[in-house]
């Protein structure tokens, strides 16, 4: 699976359903990017 990286720099991505990623403190609070691990965990991610 390729990773999610938006020109901000956000490294993220899924591997066996976990939640891996690099994210900088400033995005770390950013709805899309929290918005967009909802969708792919499907709110299992808590």
């Amino acid at each position: 699976m390729t990773p999610w990286s938006p020109a901000d720099g956000v490294d993220v991505k899924l591997v066996a359903g976990r939640y891996e990623g690099r994210v900088s403190k400033t995005e770390t609070q950013s709805p899309l990017l929290i918005l967009w691990v909802q969708m792919e965990k499907g709110a299992r991610w808590t």
